[in-house]
């Protein structure tokens, strides 16, 4: 309920009404692609089909980091704008970061559905290797939530943390391999990106959608275990400290 009534507000009184979770994502991919591909040259294997590849690359690296960078956002004011469910003793509080995170899920799903139908269109049936996508986002989902309720409690008791998050992903909009593959870093970078959630996340997506290859198991796992440890460490600290919202809101 909470996250269909955000997705309805986020867009009420506009003439495109939900239509605007369609046409944003199109918009900022033309626009990066113009950016990347035609201005500054960034090339994506052959660009035979007249850069479509950068831009079918590029699309899954901004859906990633948008997801990711939306339910972050989020987090450091939900606890705050509803403060006055955090007074009712029967409200499960531990709910309010999730909405960020269902809301900013269901724009990707959106996402994803069109990048199926332009990829479709253009290079035909996508690969069996697709199917794979719920189990590739469900490590991303882990690490979102973990983190939304780590930021979310955090923030209550510190308010630079806003500020503290906006710098830290505006650095992983760079950082990650979303306008340029990861071969093309120099090794040593390509070491360390690849520790960034994010890059893991994208290099798996890619293959999947775009490659038709299965993720690496032993690098899956790894990741799905490093989300499950802070999904539950958010939880943890969330319920440890939230006795304490109701003093400082």
């Amino acid at each position: 309920m909470f996250i269909m009534r955000d997705l309805k507000s986020r867009y009420k009184n506009s003439w495109g009404g939900l239509i605007w979770l369609l046409i944003q994502p199109i918009i900022l991919l033309v626009i990066y692609t113009v950016v990347f591909q035609k201005i500054l040259g960034v090339k994506w294997g052959s660009q035979s089909s007249g850069g479509i590849d950068f831009a079918l690359n590029l699309y899954l690296g901004l859906l990633v980091f948008n997801f990711f960078s939306e339910s972050i956002q989020a987090a450091p004011s939900v606890l705050r704008n509803h403060s006055n469910l955090i007074k009712k003793v029967c409200f499960p509080i531990r709910i309010l970061p999730a909405i960020s995170v269902g809301t900013s899920l269901c724009d990707a799903l959106i996402g994803i559905a069109v990048w199926l139908v332009i990829y479709s269109l253009v290079m035909g049936l996508p690969h069996l290797t697709a199917l794979y996508l719920p189990l590739v986002i469900l490590p991303l989902i882990l690490l979102a939530m973990g983190l939304c309720w780590i930021i979310a409690s955090l923030s209550v008791y510190m308010r630079d943390i806003n500020q503290m998050v906006r710098f830290v992903l505006m650095g992983l909009l760079f950082l990650s391999p979303i306008f340029f593959p990861l071969n093309l870093m120099p090794g040593d970078l390509q070491v360390m990106l690849s520790f960034n959630p994010l890059a893991i996340e994208i290099e798996m997506l890619r293959g999947i959608m775009i490659s038709g290859i299965a993720p690496a198991w032993d690098s899956y796992l790894s990741f799905l275990l490093f989300s499950s440890i802070i999904y539950c460490a958010g939880f943890y600290w969330f319920e440890l400290t939230k006795d304490g919202f109701v003093d400082v809101l």
